[in-house]
């Protein structure tokens, strides 16, 4: 399967298509290389190997290959969910 996500265009590091790109390029990987999505959105449906594709106005700005690992993060969930319910 593959996957797109649409980045918000109001989050800091995609104020426009170049701040987009140079976080993917430049500050992830110095982070920790992980990428973190709402699982809700996407359940069980993402499998090894899948291609996930990340656009911003309209453009595919970085790929990622799934490696088949979901890490959990009980305090960015909780406040994930806090958003999506108000």
């Amino acid at each position: 399967m593959n996957l797109l996500f649409r980045l918000s265009q109001d989050i800091d590091d995609f104020e426009d298509i170049e701040d987009t790109k140079s976080f993917f390029t430049n500050i992830l990987p110095e982070r920790d290389s992980n990428y973190f999505f709402h699982s809700k959105k996407i359940g069980d449906r993402l499998k090894k190997s899948d291609t996930i594709y990340f656009s911003y106005d309209g453009y595919i700005v970085a790929k990622a290959i799934f490696m088949g690992k979901k890490i959990t993060n009980p305090d960015r969930d909780k406040s994930l969910n806090k958003l999506n319910t108000n």
